[in-house]
């Protein structure tokens, strides 16, 4: 919500990393930006402000349809909404005028990480079970033909990982009985190497259950020197690559 600091950072960094003429691509994210799976409507149902209003009331999301934008896009069957406040959306959209560079895209790290890990999983034929982190949290995303079908987030805090792993066991258990549906799942976890072996205790090889992590093919190199050589955080990399996908 700097404005104008946020501007300027913009500016250094492409003054300092030579690159002239560029075009920005945004990726909202985490935090302030909401989805919902739809049923039985078209990806232009919210091209009207009228319906676009009268559908948002019934989302059950943090967003009010008259201060948010919303975009829907086809996903096997179903729509997939996702919604941002306007005015996180138009300080994001200042901070690239005030840069005085093009804004060529807007979408969203998760949803957009979503659709990447779709394509890298495309010849897995069960179910998806995808976990990244979310702040302290744990975020779990069911994923069945493509579609997003359950979102929860697991604290952590005070929580042994005993106890977090038997939760995340739970969700998907009654996400299964709900759908009875009880195909193998396939594991991506969006951690950093060392934090993935906590949740390798999910995968049930008796099941079939398997890990779907793959290596990129991919990697962007720190801009400068004052950047560090930490890499991009998973999450991070996955929406990135699927922006890439999407381009070729």
């Amino acid at each position: 919500m700097q404005r104008e600091a946020m501007s300027e950072a913009l500016e250094e960094l492409l003054f300092d990393s030579d690159v002239v003429g560029a075009r920005l691509e945004l990726l909202l994210p985490v935090d302030g930006v909401y989805w919902r799976v739809l049923e039985g409507v078209s990806a232009d149902v919210f091209d009207s402000d009228a319906s676009s209003a009268a559908l948002s009331n019934g989302l059950d999301w943090p967003l009010d349809p008259l201060e948010s934008y919303v975009t829907a896009t086809p996903c096997a069957d179903a729509v997939v909404a996702v919604g941002v406040r306007r005015t996180m959306l138009q300080a994001w959209i200042d901070v690239v005028e005030q840069a005085d560079l093009p804004l060529q895209r807007v979408d969203w790290l998760v949803s957009c990480a979503q659709r990447c890990l779709h394509h890298l999983s495309s010849g897995w034929t069960g179910d998806v079970a995808w976990l990244f982190p979310h702040g302290s949290a744990v975020r779990l995303v069911l994923i069945h033909d493509g579609v997003p079908e359950v979102d929860q987030t697991f604290a952590r805090d005070g929580l042994e990982p005993d106890a977090l792993i038997s939760e995340i066991r739970r969700s998907v258990s009654a996400w299964q009985t709900l759908m009875n549906r009880y195909v193998p799942l396939g594991w991506w976890l969006s951690f950093p190497e060392s934090h993935n072996q906590m949740f390798m205790l999910l995968i049930d090889a008796a099941r079939q259950d398997c890990l779907l992590n793959q290596p990129f093919a991919w990697n962007p190199a720190p801009w400068g020197e004052d950047s560090g050589d930490d890499p991009l955080e998973p999450l991070e990399q996955l929406a990135l690559f699927g922006m890439l996908v999407e381009i070729h």
